[in-house]
């Protein structure tokens, strides 16, 4: 669509680099180039020719100040469990951007290990209203079935799990893989006070 503005946002600028250019760089390979964008480096956006953009921000450095005023159709937070300012970017950047559009803004992560990270909260609330969508590695495994070429299959998933000292019951695991609110008793005050010993 013509002038759309996409909004993409990852914990550091620098993973935008490392991570999504080159995943881009990779979809343009056969793109014509009446159609290809252009990444404008010192403004972090890719344009394209109809006069759409993909601008990234990282949330380090508060990058996401950068984002603020104009407009935007889709807001994207990627690893939103593991950015700083999380509700702070929500409420002050990227809802008034959307306003008038009436855009979307999407998060999506695996599961914060900080049990006061706010985006265990958007979780909670995505889960009541029923717009929460759950994806794991088993999930990935009978989707992949269907394909030729399938990038994860059950022996992958058998290996990674082998890799995990203490297997599926793993907290690393759980949380990466299963996308489960898991937190590190050993980080807690009370790390003795678990749900089993918890009585009235």
């Amino acid at each position: 669509n013509p002038k759309s503005i996409i909004v993409y946002i990852q914990p550091e600028t620098a993973m935008l680099r490392k991570n999504l250019n080159p995943d881009i760089e990779t979809m343009l390979e056969d793109c014509p180039l009446e159609l290809r964008p252009t990444f404008k480096s010192q403004d972090n956006v890719w344009v394209f020719p109809n006069g759409s953009k993909i601008m990234l921000a990282g949330t380090d450095g508060q990058n996401y100040d950068k984002l603020r005023g104009g407009k935007a159709h889709l807001c994207l937070i990627d690893e939103a469990g593991f950015c700083s300012d999380l509700k702070k970017i929500i409420t002050s950047i990227l809802l008034p951007l959307t306003l008038n559009t009436r855009g979307r803004v999407i998060l999506s992560s695996t599961t914060s290990t900080d049990p006061d990270h706010e985006f265990n909260n958007y979780m909670d609330s995505a889960e009541i209203k029923g717009d929460l969508i759950r994806k794991t590695i088993l999930d990935a495994v009978e989707d992949h079935k269907k394909s030729a070429y399938p990038r994860i299959t059950e022996e992958i998933v058998a290996e990674i799990i082998a890799s995990y000292p203490k297997g599926v019951d793993d907290q690393g695991f759980r949380t990466e893989f299963l996308c489960e609110k898991v937190f590190n008793s050993t980080d807690s005050v009370l790390p003795e006070l678990t749900q089993q010993r918890w009585c009235l």
